[in-house]
C-alpha cells in the first residue's frame, strides 16, 4: 500500500486576507510563502523572509481573531488559535468562550499544537523577533523558546506521542525537534504545504509528483514514524487525524476538508467524504471526544465548527 503524501511544487503568488473587521496593513512574508500551495507552476527559489512591520499593523484588542491560521485543541477540549495576522494565540473553551491570550514570545503565529504533557508549541514566522518557537505551560506561560536560523518560516507543526516536535517551513525542509527544541535533524521535502502525524506515520502534503524517496522514509523511521509518500493526495494548508487515524484536509481551492481513511486500512489510501466549508479553509484541528472539528477561515476572520458525524453539519462559529 502506498501511504500518505502528495506532490506538487508551489508557484509564487500572494493571498490577502479580507477581514469584514480588521485591516492587515503589512501582511507578513509567510502569508505569501503559504498561499503559493494553491497554484500549479514550476517551483521558484524561496522567497527572503522580510519581517512585518508591525508598528503600522492594525492590531485588533486582545482575545479577537485576526487571520486565524493554526489550530489544535487539548485533552479538555479548548482550542487554540494562531492569529497570524497579529494578537497572539487565543484559546476558547469547548464552550467557545475566550478564556485566555498567549501574546508573551508569540509574533504572528502561523501553527500550534499541544503536546502530551500539555506543553503548548507554537511556531511563530515574524524573523526580527529572533523567536521562531515558544513553548507555554497549559496554564499559558512561557517556558521556554528558541530561534533556529535554518527554520525558514513555518508553515505547519505537530507534537508526536513522544512530544519530539515536527515544523515544516516554506523552503520544504521538515525539522525535527526533541520537546526541549534541541535539533535532531532535518529532510528536504520539496517544497511540502503541510505536515501531520496519520496513523504511524508522518505526513506531508503537496510535495511534487516524482519526489524521492531515497533515504528518507530510513531517517523518519529512527523516530518510529514512516515518512510516507501519497501523490493522490491534494494541496493542503492544515491536516489532522482523529482518533480512528482517519486525516482531515482543508483544500483551499475547493473550500473542502477532504477525509482520508486510515492509512492501514484494507481498502487502501482514499477520500471517504468531503465537507464543504466557507472562503479560503485553513487550519484544523479535530476533537475526537467531544465528535466535532475546527477550521479556521482567515477571509471570515472566524473559526467553523463542524460535527465529525456525517453529515457533518456546522455547529457553531468562533469570531
Amino acid at each position: 500500500m502506498t501511504s500518505s503524501l502528495n506532490t506538487r511544487e508551489v508557484k509564487s503568488g500572494a493571498v490577502k486576507a479580507q477581514s469584514k473587521r480588521y485591516l492587515i496593513a503589512i501582511i507578513p512574508a509567510a502569508f505569501v510563502l503559504l498561499a503559493n500551495a494553491l497554484s500549479f507552476a514550476a517551483p521558484q527559489e524561496p522567497t527572503a523572509a522580510v519581517a512585518p512591520d508591525l508598528t503600522a499593523t492594525a492590531l485588533p484588542p486582545a482575545g479577537t481573531l485576526n487571520f486565524p491560521a493554526g489550530l489544535a485543541v487539548d485533552g479538555l477540549g479548548q482550542v487554540y488559535v494562531a492569529n497570524l495576522g497579529g494578537g497572539g494565540i487565543t484559546v476558547y473553551s469547548k464552550s467557545l468562550k475566550l478564556v485566555g491570550t498567549i501574546t508573551e514570545n508569540v509574533y504572528n503565529p502561523v501553527a500550534v499544537s499541544v503536546a502530551p504533557s500539555g506543553l503548548i508549541y507554537v511556531a511563530n514566522t515574524a524573523p526580527g523577533s529572533y523567536v521562531n518557537i515558544s513553548v507555554f505551560r497549559p496554564s499559558l506561560q512561557a517556558v521556554n523558546s528558541t530561534y533556529d536560523p535554518s527554520l525558514r518560516n513555518p508553515i505547519g507543526m505537530f507534537v508526536d506521542g513522544s512530544g519530539d516536535v515536527w515544523v515544516l517551513d516554506s523552503a520544504g525542509t521538515l525539522h525535527l525537534y526533541l520537546e526541549d527544541l534541541t535539533p535532531s535533524g532535518t529532510v528536504d521535502t520539496s517544497s511540502a504545504t503541510t505536515v501531520a502525524q496519520w496513523g504511524t506515520s508522518v505526513s506531508v502534503w503537496g510535495c511534487p509528483d516524482g519526489w524521492s524517496r531515497s533515504n528518507r522514509i530510513g531517517w523518519a523511521l529512527h523516530k518510529g514514524l514512516a515518512l510516507s509518500i501519497d501523490s493522490r493526495s491534494p494541496r493542503a494548508l492544515g491536516a489532522a487525524p482523529d482518533a480512528l487515524g482517519q486525516e482531515y484536509l482543508t483544500v483551499p481551492s475547493t473550500n473542502q476538508v477532504q477525509i482520508f481513511t486510515n492509512p492501514n486500512s484494507p481498502e487502501g489510501v482514499t477520500v471517504i467524504n468531503t465537507v464543504t466549508t466557507g472562503s479560503f479553509p485553513y487550519g484544523i484541528a479535530v476533537d475526537s471526544i467531544n465528535k466535532r472539528f475546527y477550521v479556521s477561515e482567515p477571509d471570515a476572520n472566524l473559526v467553523a465548527v463542524y460535527s465529525t458525524v456525517a453529515p457533518y453539519k456546522l455547529i457553531g462559529t468562533i469570531r
